[in-house]
């Protein structure tokens, strides 16, 4: 490369090693895009919390849950995602602006409001479905990322992520919820919007070259 070239989309300027190789016939040999401009549709589903406002009356679910770990959550899929959901231990699978009253459930079994065997079990199989139900609007190359603890993670089934190319579990290998929610700082505050690469990240990576 001259080091000039630029993506077919946005313009910005591709780093030393190249762009994405156009998939489009119309476009001359060569053609690219930068990672960025490629990059594929993202849905998160956020675990709810036992943490929650308190008001008479419903409200939007986004809003129903006060603790510092889900706005993190919340942020993040606002920031990074095209959409969100979050995963309800007695509603399922609710939209952000879905009203909702304040409750008290768990899927965790060592919590005094665990729904027990039974409906956990009843709960894997209708979220999963509505998981699925969600993703089949999206194309093929859409990533779930599940942002959610492992007791909400186990419950729900593979199929529910048939009909996409990836499944993120950031959460997975973490040592808890303060190593989460650094997890999250971190990848919010480093969030470059996808045709917004950091151009002065390639002209250091070219200068290191």
């Amino acid at each position: 490369m001259s080091g000039t070239e630029r993506c077919q989309d946005c313009g910005t300027r591709l780093p030393p090693n190249g762009g994405v190789e156009s998939p489009f016939s119309m476009h001359p040999d060569g053609t690219q895009y930068c990672h960025d401009c490629i990059a594929t549709p993202r849905v998160a589903f956020v675990g709810c919390g036992a943490s929650k406002v308190d008001v008479d009356e419903p409200i939007p679910a986004k809003d129903l849950y006060d603790s510092n770990y889900h706005y993190l959550k919340r942020e993040y899929s606002e920031t990074t995602c095209d959409a969100w959901y979050i995963v309800s231990a007695e509603h399922g699978v609710l939209s952000p602006d879905e009203e909702v009253e304040p409750y008290d459930a768990s899927l965790n079994p060592e919590s005094d409001s665990y729904i027990g065997d039974y409906e956990a079990g009843k709960w894997s199989v209708r979220v999963s479905r509505s998981i699925s139900m969600r993703l089949s609007f999206w194309n093929a190359t859409t990533t779930a990322v599940l942002l959610m603890g492992s007791e909400y993670r186990e419950h729900i089934q593979e199929s529910a992520f048939s009909s996409i190319r990836n499944v993120e579990r950031p959460f997975e290998g973490t040592s808890g919820i303060g190593d989460q929610m650094g997890w999250l700082r971190e990848e919010i505050d480093t969030y470059h919007p996808p045709g917004q690469s950091d151009i002065d990240h390639f002209v250091r990576e070219e200068s290191d070259a």
